[in-house]
């Protein structure tokens, strides 16, 4: 037994020649937001389709809740909620009766629908035709679907794609409430690392069927801690003065630098270095963002 819900082992999935998804090892703990990162076409929902059986894995594994997907999947699936890519309904029904309909075919009671509309806060316009809601509102009606089940595990394909600001924080909002208020665990993907950010606990970044970064939303940030750059003569002699006032420096392409240093500290080095009879031709204060983290993981040199 472990401790994870999700587990991949070798995951891949080629389509004749060309390799979607290439051996990765996916692992997603109880009662983690796990953030699916990528740029759009790096592998994310083939992944989930391979996830919920939709797709068949060219090689590897894939266990859910400690089962093997390959010999179990009508067991595990009873627990699966998911939204992949667009949202199915009927636009000439009403938000209720379109869950209705799908809690007949579930087996689900009648009580577990108001229950759903309360949690993606469309109380209020469930007699409505669904024709007439607006995008936000039909994404969190197939959240909603997705829920009718009580799944102990939710995946969610781009859920906030199309929406206007107001929808995405709607949907946002609501992701974050789900493991703690009904303890799931749930599987998101994005090709927004802002999205990401603001509800993930762990993340995995993918590209061309690569994954390239597996750790919690914190070690991703600390990619993105402080550093400074120091342009001096005579490195070697710098590097080991600023050593002696217990500043730990490493010389890469003609310059010293100071990782995980505070801004305060950039005048200090500066006095230090001019006091010591260096020559300072050059101090710049380095912090990159999480998209330009997010950007050389993936190593692309233009915003998404």
């Amino acid at each position: 037994m472990t401790n994870y819900v999700v587990e991949t082992e070798q995951l891949t999935k080629k389509y004749k020649e060309q390799t979607i998804v290439n051996k990765i090892h996916l692992k997603v703990k109880e009662g983690d937001i796990y953030g699916f990162l990528g740029p759009n076409g790096a592998g994310k929902t083939t992944t989930i389709r391979m996830l919920l059986g939709l797709a068949t894995p060219t090689s590897g594994n894939i266990y859910v809740f400690d089962l093997p997907l390959q010999t179990r999947r009508i067991d595990i699936l009873k627990h699966v909620g998911s939204l992949v890519e667009s949202p199915s309904y009927y636009g000439h029904l009403t938000g209720y009766e379109n869950l209705a309909s799908l809690a007949r075919i579930l087996q689900v009671p009648q009580q577990r629908i108001e229950e759903v509309l309360e949690i993606v806060r469309l109380s209020e316009v469930a007699n409505r035709l669904v024709k007439n809601y607006s995008l936000g509102m039909k994404q969190r009606l197939g959240i909603a679907a997705a829920l009718l089940s009580k799944p102990k595990l939710l995946i969610l394909d781009e859920p906030t794609n199309g929406l206007d600001p107001s929808g995405i924080q709607e949907i946002r909002e609501l992701i974050k409430e789900l493991p703690v208020k009904y303890g799931m665990t749930v599987i998101v993907s994005s090709h927004l690392l802002s999205e990401i950010d603001q509800m993930a606990t762990q993340v995995g970044i993918i590209n061309k069927g690569q994954l390239l970064f597996q750790d919690s939303i914190e070690m991703l940030r600390k990619k993105s801690e402080p550093s400074l750059k120091i342009g001096t003569d005579n490195l070697e002699e710098a590097k080991k003065f600023l050593q002696q006032k217990g500043i730990v420096t490493t010389l890469k392409e003609g310059y010293l630098w100071t990782p995980s240093i505070a801004k305060e500290a950039v005048s200090t080095i500066n006095y230090e270095l001019i006091s010591a009879g260096y020559d300072v031709f050059e101090l710049t204060y380095y912090k990159p963002s999480l998209e330009q983290i997010f950007l050389e993981i993936t190593g692309k040199e233009k915003s998404l």
